[in-house]
């Protein structure tokens, strides 16, 4: 019922599990609540489906302690259904493509890593209190982790010699992935971050994904009204939820 989840038991520093709750709402309260016991662990991840009944119990009586965490929505957009601009804005700087195992400048790979580390600060891990220390350095982990895999691929946007804003993906097998996104403080507005997206997409479809798929919180509006702007369509929407013992 409960799956134990070694890497984030190890980074965070708490014995962590993760459940889905279409589990939980089979197999009962009493039973998750034991199980979370034998495991002797701190904290569960509760995965559900918004069409799911028990998200509704969630907050009340034996479900009181359940903690929400937003949720994920993911978006998938087809190479079939992706439609180049053809009358492209003018948008400030150059972009181009870093190729995961690429050798980069420190300066390079340092101004990514501080850009990722600030989309830490929508995510679930930032909203839970005790995760919150180390949400941050996960985020680093995660971009380090891309720029490093032969399969990963990283557009960037540089203004007077700096990165003003990165999307980082993989490719896995015919499907891409976009993992992070962000633009800095300063130079939002300015069609940056669609610009970058636009060059994701293209670079995933010439490698050889037939599609591409993102997800993000429910409650990032701007990065959701980003990717319907790019043609990107809704296919599933997670709430997610914390239990601490």
């Amino acid at each position: 019922m409960i799956k134990e989840l070694d890497w984030d038991s190890k980074f965070f520093g708490f014995k962590i599990g993760s459940c889905q709750g279409r589990s939980l709402e089979e197999k009962g309260m009493d039973e998750f609540i034991k199980e979370f016991g034998d495991k002797k662990l701190d904290c569960a991840y509760i995965f559900c489906d918004e069409k799911d009944l028990i998200c509704q119990k969630f907050g009340e009586g034996e479900y009181s302690l359940i903690f929400p965490v937003d949720g994920h929505v993911k978006y998938e957009l087809s190479k079939k259904d992706w439609v180049v601009d053809k009358k492209p804005k003018a948008v400030p700087g150059k972009y181009s493509v870093i190729n995961g195992g690429d050798k980069n400048e420190v300066n390079t790979v340092k101004e990514i890593e501080l850009l990722s580390e600030d989309t830490a600060l929508v995510s679930r891990f930032y909203i839970d209190p005790k995760l919150r220390p180390q949400a941050r350095a996960m985020y680093k982990i995660w971009v380090d982790n891309i720029l490093n895999d032969k399969n990963g691929l990283t557009t960037v946007n540089i203004v007077d010699s700096q990165i003003t804003g990165m999307v980082a993906c993989l490719l896995k097998d015919d499907v891409g992935v976009v993992e992070l996104v962000k633009v800095k403080a300063g130079f939002e507005g300015m069609g940056i971050a669609g610009k970058l997206m636009e060059c994701a997409i293209n670079a995933l479809f010439e490698r050889g994904a037939e599609k591409i798929s993102v997800t993000t919180q429910i409650g990032n509006e701007p990065a959701r009204h980003l990717y319907e702007r790019s043609g990107f369509q809704l296919k599933q929407t997670t709430k997610i939820y914390h239990w601490w013992k």
